[in-house]
């Protein structure tokens, strides 16, 4: 199987997961067909990493790339994919074991959520995720132990089922492209197309300068810089600083043609490392000390998830949080 092949066909048909089932049913004139599924299966491929890939807090030296597959009782069967992260779905459980045992771990659920799958019928993936949900965190909780195990982890472990769930859906009721499957209400708010697009390059901990000079050489003018380094709020912070000057030593005096003043763009993701808001103003003031403020776009997730003081006066776009 070609997966980016294949991500590149069906991966989107997963965004209509957060759908309201009412809406999904009140915007389609034609009944929808109930879904049986009478038979699923699963299986993974270990891909390796180049050189272990730093984030949140750790680092990952292999993606799981899961497949799961489900057959309706009318005989169409279709294949979901996704990738597994262990440590962006419950960093705590990460540093809690092995990245081989996390990685079976969420496998697990996966084929737990394909056996509650098939004893559920629906007539569409939002209604069949509400009907699992419950099942499914109960049954993370007890293959991990982890009592507060982190709905992200639950979430991930579902991904490739729900997007094999969508395709299911939209051979049974005979939908052929994306335009078509959706609702009449949001066909308006999901009309508008952008004239261009930008790729974010991502750079984890550890990443090679040479590798960033070869990316704006190739075009890349969008830079994700991860955050949150390993080690306590003191290291970490002194850590993100320290690669902030390093990153934009080196990339400062690159130009593109993409953008209105000629500089490259960066944006900050700190996967919810930053405890304190106090940690992530000092490292904006490193960022204003070394000429580099002006060219941060956005910050991703910069504070911890319990953490509920207001970025609302930081002068930049905050996506505060996971929603």
């Amino acid at each position: 199987m070609d997966r980016r092949r294949f991500v590149k066909s069906a991966g989107a048909l997963a965004a209509f997961s957060s759908m309201n089932l009412s809406d999904l049913l009140a915007a389609n004139p034609v009944a929808l067909k109930l879904i049986n599924i009478v038979r699923t299966q699963s299986g993974f491929e270990r891909e390796k990493l180049i050189r272990p890939f730093g984030f949140k807090g750790g680092y990952l030296t292999e993606l799981w790339q899961v497949a799961s597959r489900m057959q309706s009782e009318s005989g169409i069967s279709r294949i979901g994919i996704a990738t597994q992260s262990v440590l962006y779905g419950d960093a705590d459980l990460f540093s809690r074991h092995s990245e081989t045992a996390g990685n079976a771990m969420m496998y697990d659920l996966v084929n737990k959520s394909l056996e509650h799958v098939k004893n559920t019928p629906f007539r569409t993936p939002p209604e069949l995720l509400d009907k699992i949900l419950p099942g499914v965190i109960q049954d993370g909780k007890k293959i991990t132990g982890k009592h507060d195990l982190n709905i992200n982890f639950v979430y991930n472990a579902l991904v490739g089922v729900d997007n094999a769930a969508w395709l299911t859906y939209a051979a049974e009721n005979k939908f052929s492209s994306f335009e078509t499957m959706i609702p009449e209400q949001y066909k308006k708010a999901l009309s508008h197309r952008n004239k261009k697009i930008a790729i974010m390059y991502q750079i984890p901990y550890g990443m090679p300068m040479e590798d960033l000079k070869n990316a704006v050489k190739q075009g890349y003018f969008v830079f994700k810089i991860k955050t949150g380094a390993p080690g306590s709020q003191s290291e970490m912070i002194q850590a993100d600083i320290d690669r902030l000057s390093l990153i934009h030593q080196t990339l400062k005096d690159f130009r593109t043609e993409q953008t209105e003043n000629g500089k490259l763009i960066y944006t900050m993701d700190a996967n919810a490392r930053y405890e304190k808001k106090e940690t992530l103003l000092k490292y904006l003031d490193h960022a204003r000390k070394i000429g580099a403020f002006d060219q941060i776009l956005l910050i991703e997730e910069p504070l911890n998830e319990n953490n509920e003081e207001s970025v609302a006066d930081i002068d930049l776009r905050i996506g505060a949080d996971e929603s």
